[in-house]
Protein backbone atom coordinates (compact mmCIF):
# COMPACT_ATOMS: atom_id res chain seq x y z
CA UNK A 1 0.00 0.00 0.00
CA UNK A 2 1.69 3.19 -0.90
CA UNK A 3 1.42 6.92 1.65
CA UNK A 4 -1.50 8.10 -0.50
CA UNK A 5 -3.33 4.74 0.52
CA UNK A 6 -2.12 4.78 4.01
CA UNK A 7 -3.27 8.35 4.62
CA UNK A 8 -6.70 7.65 3.08
CA UNK A 9 -7.33 4.38 5.37
CA UNK A 10 -6.16 6.82 8.80
CA UNK A 11 -8.23 9.24 7.53
CA UNK A 12 -11.14 7.04 6.89
CA UNK A 13 -10.25 5.37 10.51
CA UNK A 14 -10.33 8.94 12.09
CA UNK A 15 -13.99 9.63 10.72
CA UNK A 16 -15.21 6.55 11.55
CA UNK A 17 -13.98 7.29 15.27
CA UNK A 18 -15.38 10.59 15.42
CA UNK A 19 -18.60 9.42 14.38
CA UNK A 20 -18.69 6.59 16.11
CA UNK A 21 -17.64 9.09 19.57
CA UNK A 22 -20.84 11.07 18.02
CA UNK A 23 -23.25 8.01 17.61
CA UNK A 24 -21.89 5.62 20.78
CA UNK A 25 -24.63 2.94 20.15
CA UNK A 26 -25.23 2.13 16.44
CA UNK A 27 -27.25 -0.36 14.28
CA UNK A 28 -26.31 -1.83 10.45
CA UNK A 29 -29.80 -0.41 9.51
CA UNK A 30 -29.91 3.32 10.97
CA UNK A 31 -26.56 4.02 10.03
CA UNK A 32 -24.68 1.44 7.69
CA UNK A 33 -21.80 3.65 6.32
CA UNK A 34 -21.00 4.04 9.82
CA UNK A 35 -21.45 0.90 10.53
CA UNK A 36 -19.01 -0.65 7.50
CA UNK A 37 -16.43 1.79 8.40
CA UNK A 38 -15.88 0.25 12.23
CA UNK A 39 -15.91 -3.18 10.49
CA UNK A 40 -13.12 -2.55 8.02
CA UNK A 41 -11.47 0.00 10.61
CA UNK A 42 -12.20 -2.56 13.75
CA UNK A 43 -8.69 -3.01 14.92
CA UNK A 44 -7.61 0.96 14.75
CA UNK A 45 -10.96 2.32 16.28
CA UNK A 46 -10.56 -0.37 18.91
CA UNK A 47 -7.32 0.93 20.15
CA UNK A 48 -8.38 4.36 19.93
CA UNK A 49 -10.48 4.00 21.85
CA UNK A 50 -9.13 1.95 24.39
CA UNK A 51 -6.93 4.71 24.98
CA UNK A 52 -10.08 6.61 26.47
CA UNK A 53 -10.92 4.01 28.81
CA UNK A 54 -14.24 2.29 26.15
CA UNK A 55 -14.39 -1.12 24.81
CA UNK A 56 -15.75 -1.40 21.11
CA UNK A 57 -18.62 -3.64 21.98
CA UNK A 58 -19.88 -5.70 18.43
CA UNK A 59 -22.85 -7.77 18.95
CA UNK A 60 -24.42 -9.10 15.17
CA UNK A 61 -25.54 -5.61 12.97
CA UNK A 62 -24.90 -3.45 16.67
CA UNK A 63 -22.27 -1.40 17.47
CA UNK A 64 -21.32 0.15 20.96
CA UNK A 65 -18.66 2.03 22.87
CA UNK A 66 -18.70 0.64 26.24
CA UNK A 67 -16.96 1.95 29.74
CA UNK A 68 -16.57 -0.28 32.66
CA UNK A 69 -16.88 2.36 35.73
CA UNK A 70 -14.33 0.58 37.32
CA UNK A 71 -11.56 0.35 34.56
CA UNK A 72 -11.26 -2.75 32.67
CA UNK A 73 -8.69 -4.24 34.79
CA UNK A 74 -10.84 -4.59 37.59
CA UNK A 75 -13.97 -5.77 35.73
CA UNK A 76 -11.72 -9.01 33.81
CA UNK A 77 -12.31 -11.89 34.88
CA UNK A 78 -10.33 -14.26 37.88
CA UNK A 79 -7.38 -15.94 36.57
CA UNK A 80 -8.61 -19.74 36.57
CA UNK A 81 -6.59 -20.99 39.61
CA UNK A 82 -6.38 -24.48 40.09
CA UNK A 83 -7.95 -26.37 43.30
CA UNK A 84 -6.00 -27.57 46.29
CA UNK A 85 -4.74 -30.78 46.61
CA UNK A 86 -6.99 -33.30 48.35
CA UNK A 87 -4.91 -34.07 51.29
CA UNK A 88 -4.26 -30.60 51.73
CA UNK A 89 -8.23 -29.73 52.09
CA UNK A 90 -8.06 -33.02 54.51
CA UNK A 91 -4.98 -31.91 56.54
CA UNK A 92 -7.17 -28.21 56.70
CA UNK A 93 -10.11 -29.80 58.10
CA UNK A 94 -8.61 -31.99 60.60
CA UNK A 95 -6.41 -29.16 62.34
CA UNK A 96 -9.68 -26.88 62.47
CA UNK A 97 -11.62 -30.04 64.28
CA UNK A 98 -8.69 -30.45 66.30
CA UNK A 99 -8.98 -26.62 67.07
CA UNK A 100 -12.34 -26.28 68.00
CA UNK A 101 -12.50 -29.66 69.78
CA UNK A 102 -10.02 -27.99 72.07
CA UNK A 103 -11.70 -24.65 72.11
CA UNK A 104 -14.80 -26.41 73.45
CA UNK A 105 -13.58 -28.70 76.05
CA UNK A 106 -10.54 -26.09 77.35
CA UNK A 107 -8.41 -28.67 75.85
CA UNK A 108 -9.68 -31.72 77.66
CA UNK A 109 -11.30 -34.87 77.06
CA UNK A 110 -14.87 -35.34 78.00
CA UNK A 111 -15.09 -39.00 78.83
CA UNK A 112 -15.29 -39.72 82.04
CA UNK A 113 -11.63 -41.08 83.30
CA UNK A 114 -11.78 -39.84 86.98
CA UNK A 115 -8.40 -39.24 88.94
CA UNK A 116 -7.26 -40.23 92.18
CA UNK A 117 -9.33 -37.64 94.42
CA UNK A 118 -12.61 -38.90 92.72
CA UNK A 119 -13.02 -35.90 90.10
CA UNK A 120 -14.51 -37.03 86.76
CA UNK A 121 -12.95 -35.13 83.51
CA UNK A 122 -15.39 -33.09 83.16
CA UNK A 123 -15.00 -31.31 86.85
CA UNK A 124 -11.16 -31.17 86.05
CA UNK A 125 -12.01 -29.62 82.32
CA UNK A 126 -14.41 -26.56 84.24
CA UNK A 127 -11.76 -26.32 86.81
CA UNK A 128 -8.88 -25.72 85.04
CA UNK A 129 -11.05 -23.55 82.21
CA UNK A 130 -11.75 -21.06 85.19
CA UNK A 131 -7.51 -21.05 86.10
CA UNK A 132 -7.43 -19.93 82.51
CA UNK A 133 -9.93 -17.17 82.58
Amino acid sequence: MNTIGRDSARAEAQETFVGLLATPLLTARTNAALFAGILRHRVTVGDWVARLGYRLVLAGTVARLHRDPAGPQLTAAPPPWDPPARRDLVLLALTAAAFLAGRAGCGHDRRDYGDPRGRNAAEIGRASCRERV
